[in-house]
């Protein structure tokens, strides 16, 4: 085993693109595994989402306060994580250099992330109507 690391290290080392490589695949095998826990969530969330049966008439007064909590959420703690994510992350692509990264950073900051998250299981919670493709691709840009 010593042996097969010590190979796969010389090799990283003299390779042109061997650290570069290595760091990609480790930063893909990280958002891979985040986007995957995100959408498991998601279904978690769909599957146990308020409905009349359960709440009864409190249902009335449980789903709107839901989604307001969700979407003050948002407006307060995080406003960079409102909307679907692809434009932040389109703007990110395209203007995304070194010298902007600080300016361009409260977009995809783990607190952005999180907020982002936890507002759109509330919202799917209370039976908001949202898709998780976008989401998906701003929590992937976060990691």
């Amino acid at each position: 085993m010593l042996k097969h690391i010590r190979v796969w290290n010389e090799h990283l080392r003299v390779h042109p693109y061997g650290l570069t490589f290595f760091a990609f695949l480790v930063a893909a095998g990280i958002t891979g595994a985040g986007c995957t826990l995100f959408a498991r969530g998601f279904e978690f969330v769909i599957h146990h989402q308020i409905n009349l049966e359960q709440a009864g008439p409190w249902v009335w007064f449980i789903v709107p306060v839901a989604i307001l909590a969700a979407a003050e959420l948002i407006s307060r703690m995080a406003p960079q994580a409102s909307g679907t994510g692809i434009p932040q992350t389109i703007f990110l692509s395209r203007h995304g250099t070194l010298l902007k990264e600080k300016n361009l950073y409260p977009l995809f900051a783990p607190r952005t992330i999180v907020i982002k998250v936890v507002a759109i299981y509330i919202g799917l919670w209370a039976g908001a109507s949202t898709g998780r493709e976008g989401p998906t691709v701003h929590v992937a840009a976060g990691l």
